[in-house]
């Protein structure tokens, strides 16, 4: 997209200029090269959304095919993306003429492999079907340092998040989470993001490895607090449960307003969270004792 005398302006406010000519469109919130390429905002594809789509699944399959001496870790996350989308959205897989065959043929390999396997049990947990999810994790095979994240961070979601029956983890769950979570995501996959969520942790991506547990949202003060939001994320209640005394939870969204604040009694350790009332998005609900928050974690709350 390089262009020496007009450079391509993502972050476009809404002040028209015609002369960027490659993304003539704009609208209030920042553009995003990888999200927006192909859309209205920055139609390089001229087939829209839905040809960027195709193409990212063409390129996938035409890789598979023909490098196959790529490390895994290097194109799993193209698959990846590429087979979810495309199982979501069957029409994506037609119309490739004389590569239909490619594409069918990388389809069904990902689709009978550890991709869709992983695939069935984020749908599995989606549908609330614990029994399968629970199946559908055990039999992904480990291979690599991706797939292995996955089947961990899969496990640990459904023994000790996936609703307000499951067990509190112990250290040394949270130690196996807290090795994804400081991983580099090239790395690790999406199971660095999933377990940073669970943990409730923001991880400074720019910081050597060594120094990105420096800043965890979550602090110990005396003894080891515990503080877990189950299911999460949720759709109409969520189970708040902790191990300490607590005078009550606030709930915040990520520009720091205040949504709810909930009035704990003594000696609970756990409060049901109503959701009914709360839109869709990313909140944050925090553990104060004596006004101080001990503790706070992530909540994503899908309608």
């Amino acid at each position: 997209f390089a262009n020496t005398i007009v450079p391509i302006n993502w972050y476009h406010q809404g002040i028209p200029d015609p002369s960027n000519i490659y993304c003539p469109f704009y609208h209030s919130f920042a553009i995003n090269p990888i999200e927006n390429a192909g859309t209205q905002y920055c139609p390089i594809f001229p087939g829209g959304d839905h040809e960027r789509l195709k193409q990212n699944i063409k390129g996938a399959a035409l890789n598979s095919a023909q490098y196959a001496e790529y490390v895994p870790e290097n194109i799993f996350a193209d698959d990846q993306t590429s087979f979810e989308k495309a199982k979501d959205d069957t029409t994506l897989l037609q119309m490739f003429g004389g590569l239909q065959s490619v594409i069918n043929q990388w389809y069904n390999a990902q689709r009978y492999g550890n991709i869709g396997r992983y695939k069935d049990v984020k749908d599995f947990i989606a549908a609330r079907n614990f029994q399968a999810a629970q199946i559908a994790a055990m039999s992904i095979v480990d291979t690599t340092i991706i797939l292995q994240n996955q089947k961990i961070v899969l496990q640990i979601y459904l023994n000790h998040y996936y609703d307000e029956n499951s067990t509190l983890p112990d250290s040394s769950v949270i130690a196996q989470l807290e090795a994804i979570a400081y991983q580099t995501v090239a790395q690790g996959g999406e199971a660095v993001y999933i377990a940073r969520a669970m943990l409730g942790i923001d991880v400074q991506d720019i910081l050597p490895i060594g120094l990105r547990n420096a800043a965890p949202v979550n602090k110990e003060i005396g003894t080891e607090i515990q503080f877990v939001l189950k299911p999460n994320p949720a759709r109409s209640k969520c189970i708040a449960a902790f191990n300490c005394k607590a005078n009550y939870l606030l709930v915040e969204d990520m520009l720091g307003k205040q949504i709810k604040a909930y009035s704990l009694e003594s000696g609970i350790t756990n409060y049901s969270i109503n959701l009914d009332d709360y839109n869709q998005g990313v909140y944050s609900v925090k553990l104060i004792v004596e006004n101080k928050t001990i503790a706070s974690q992530k909540l994503v709350v899908i309608k």
